[in-house]
């Protein structure tokens, strides 16, 4: 007799896990269930919509942030495109929990391309042909399916972590990965929830802000206006000579969203 998996809920269809747009596309009525999307919106708001969740963000984003700048640094030439969205893929895997895949360059690339893979999916044809009969969708299928599997041994190891350490929580590394296994959710749940978070962050906010650069690299004149505003915040909060890489990390998320007008202006033009 096959014992069930622990780490497994009996609860969980596991059937659905095959079908790789299962996950994403449901939309269950009942929100007593996990999968039910207020589920969702609830831990978005606990982990990472809270004032005190704002502050911890940016540290948690640090590592990935001072890697790509060192990496970036070292090359003579970069594709903006590619380097962002390398970028938000480690700093949203680093949010979220999912840390196997934001401290690992060739994973973030593999999970940053099949995201990639599924943009434009849908498209006007899917009003008459059933999505699951039209064959431009077996790329984005099969790439949905990979992710899945990645995805779903990291919950795996992130649950038995916590079945053999239970009482071993360190405060600095809480997250919503975390949370959600902490509350009960099903594997399924949480799938659904790591997949709908970095699907809505990986939309077009790497796009934009590759052309941010692309914008600044072309046109000296705003160029130096907004070199001189983030000089102009560096110098304003800096305390003690600290290096400017130091100060910015310090700053608050207040100050990111009112002090910085001109790269305000930038992110609406683009």
């Amino acid at each position: 007799m096959i014992e069930p998996n622990p780490l497994t809920p009996r609860n969980d269809s596991r059937s659905a896990l095959l079908i790789p747009f299962a996950n994403v596309v449901e939309t269950p009525d009942d929100p007593s269930i996990d999968t039910h999307s207020s589920h969702l919106r609830f831990a978005l708001r606990t982990r990472l919509l809270r004032t005190q969740s704002l502050e911890i963000i940016p540290a948690a984003m640090e590592t990935c942030i001072s890697a790509a700048l060192k990496r970036m640094g070292d090359k003579c030439l970069i594709d903006p495109f590619v380097e962002m969205k390398l970028l938000y893929t480690q700093s949203t895997m680093a949010v979220l929990g999912v840390d196997e895949v934001a401290v690992s360059l060739n994973l973030s690339k593999k999970v940053g391309n099949l995201i990639s893979t599924m943009e434009g999916t849908f498209s006007a044809i899917d009003m008459t042909v059933p999505w699951p009969l039209n064959p431009l969708h077996i790329p984005a299928g099969i790439a949905m399916g990979r992710l899945c599997v990645i995805m779903l041994r990291i919950i795996h190891d992130q649950k038995r972590q916590q079945q053999q350490q239970p009482d071993k929580s360190d405060a600095r590394k809480e997250n919503m990965l975390q949370d959600m296994i902490q509350m009960g959710w099903s594997t399924r749940a949480i799938l659904k929830n790591l997949l709908s978070s970095a699907f809505a962050s990986q939309g077009n906010t790497p796009t934009v802000a590759s052309w941010i650069l692309m914008g600044l690299a072309t046109d000296a004149q705003w160029m130096a206006r907004v070199r001189q505003e983030v000089d102009q915040v560096i110098l304003k909060h800096r305390k003690n000579g600290e290096p400017a890489e130091e100060v910015l990390r310090s700053l608050h998320v207040n100050t990111w969203e009112k002090e910085f007008p001109l790269l305000h202006a930038c992110l609406l033009e683009t």
